[in-house]
């Protein structure tokens, strides 16, 4: 089992002309020992994406059961990994999604 800790989140939102831009700065660590860490920023120039009506998403069609639902698509990544005693440069896309249910 890997314990983490996340260090430090940053989030500073820099408005666009039609778009806010959102960048956050994440730190983590391993809480047992150093043997990995993690530093970085993802940014984006996108609005949140509301799923289903407005954010609002049923899931049964006669029961009354629900859920609330937002994604964050096309997040730029980079940043850098230490693993096995070396920093990598990392670069890439990420996805954030956020739901929770009504049960």
């Amino acid at each position: 089992l890997h314990r983490h800790l996340i260090n430090q989140t940053t989030i500073k939102n820099q408005p666009t002309s039609n778009h806010p831009k959102t960048t956050t700065k994440t730190t983590a660590k391993s809480k047992t020992n150093n043997d990995w860490q993690v530093e970085l920023e993802l940014t984006s120039n996108e609005d949140f994406f509301l799923q289903g009506d407005n954010g609002y998403s049923r899931k049964h069609p006669t029961l009354d059961i629900a859920s609330h639902y937002y994604s964050q698509p096309f997040i730029d990544v980079t940043g850098q990994v230490f693993w096995q005693g070396q920093w990598q440069k990392v670069t890439g896309k990420a996805w954030f999604d956020r739901e929770w249910a009504s049960q």
